[in-house]
């Protein structure tokens, strides 16, 4: 191949050509091309990067972001169930009371009856008033659950 090109570079100048003048020009022309492609590519693989890296940021705000989700929710579930709780406690507080108050209403009536202030018909007024309020109470307790 070289021997080809010193020879037809010999029959130019042999012409009166000097071949330089033709080859160097495209030559220059060539490596001003070569240099911006060169650019071009070093212009390309920046924003290559500069978009990997905006990829990443993203996908770490997207989990991020799953994470703050996931933290809402939990709390928001913790504080749904503390309210359930704190409902469950005073049900079972008005439930205490109500027994109590039952308890210390039969002592009453018993020792009514026994002292004579209050007659059998009014021993049963009473007995079935209480029923009433128990069965209304179970009622609402299984309405509850």
């Amino acid at each position: 191949m070289q021997q080809r090109m010193e020879a037809a570079e010999a029959t130019l100048r042999e012409q009166g050509i000097e071949p330089a003048a033709y080859t160097a020009a495209p030559g220059a022309e060539t490596q001003a091309l070569l240099t911006s492609q060169e650019l071009s590519m070093q212009t390309l693989q920046n924003r290559l990067r500069d978009a990997s890296a905006a990829q990443a940021i993203d996908r770490q705000m997207r989990g991020s972001e799953i994470y703050s989700a996931a933290g809402r929710a939990l709390e928001d579930n913790l504080f749904a169930m503390r309210a359930e709780l704190e409902d469950s406690i005073a049900q079972r507080k008005g439930i205490a009371n109500l027994d109590t108050f039952d308890r210390q209403a039969d002592i009453d009536i018993a020792g009514a009856a026994e002292r004579g202030e209050i007659n059998l018909q009014e021993l049963a007024a009473l007995q079935a008033s209480k029923e009433q309020c128990l069965d209304a109470r179970r009622i609402c307790s299984l309405r509850v659950n």
